[in-house]
């Protein structure tokens, strides 16, 4: 469902800022809006969170492939089990 709605929210985002009579003066008007909006400080604080976020994650996934593959030498691996899953469709 969230995919569905970002799809329209880009969809529509696309379609108000290339429409051809009003299309150039938003993007201008969105381009003026932004560089007195946002300076350097602003890319500065979202580059290191971004660069943050993207070190964590990366260190996560690395940690959940050692675990699917069995972890290190000094781990040993734990075993669990997965419930059952009812895959029957709603409604039936």
């Amino acid at each position: 469902m969230k995919r569905i709605l970002l799809a329209l929210a880009a969809g529509a985002a696309l379609a108000y800022f290339l429409d051809p009579d009003n299309g150039a003066q938003r993007r201008e008007r969105a381009r003026t809006w932004i560089a007195d909006n946002l300076n350097e400080d602003t890319w500065r604080q979202a580059r290191e969170i971004t660069t943050s976020q993207t070190q964590w994650l990366s260190q996560r996934i690395g940690e959940l492939r050692d675990a699917a593959r069995g972890g290190s030498a000094d781990e040993q691996p734990t075993t669990t089990t997965t419930p059952a899953v009812d895959r029957t469709p709603a409604g039936v």
